[in-house]
Order: structure tokens, then sequence, then C-alpha cells
């Protein structure tokens, strides 16, 4: 899939990564996504566990249990 973003757009993305990548490598696990889940919909959403597994499901494209920032991109921004 092929994405035209600006350079602007791309820094934003990485910001709001790297903000949910707490521990610094560059990946997302599923324990990063669940607290950045739970930080924008609440900490008692009972629906965070679900959303985190159709994250990983649908964009965990080389199933190695994280999410890198290719990866992320193609999560946060829709398909034209």
């Amino acid at each position: 899939m092929s994405l035209s973003l600006t350079k602007e757009q791309r820094a934003d993305l990485l910001k709001n990564f790297n903000a949910a990548d707490s521990d610094g490598d560059g990946q997302i696990s599923r324990q990063e996504l669940q607290a950045l889940f739970m930080k924008l919909f609440g900490d008692d959403n009972p629906d965070i566990a679900q959303m985190v597994d159709a994250a990983f499901t649908n964009c965990d494209t080389d199933k190695s249990g994280l999410i890198c920032f290719d990866e992320y991109i193609r999560m946060m921004v829709p398909p034209k």
C-alpha cells in the first residue's frame, strides 16, 4: 500500500508513535497499545482488549507481536 504523507504528517505520526512506545525500542507492544487506548478511551472501557486484539490482527502484518512504525502508519492512515 502506498500512502502519500507530507513531511509534517509523517513527523506527527512519528511523534505519536514514540509517545506510545514507552520503552523506546522502536516498536509498540500489546501492553503499550493497551496503555495508549486506555488513555484515549478511558481506563474503564470494557472494549479495550478487543480493540487491541483487532489492531494487532489488522496491523501486525509480519506477525511479530509488535507494531513497527510502518505498521502503525497503516493503522492510523486510512487507505484512499
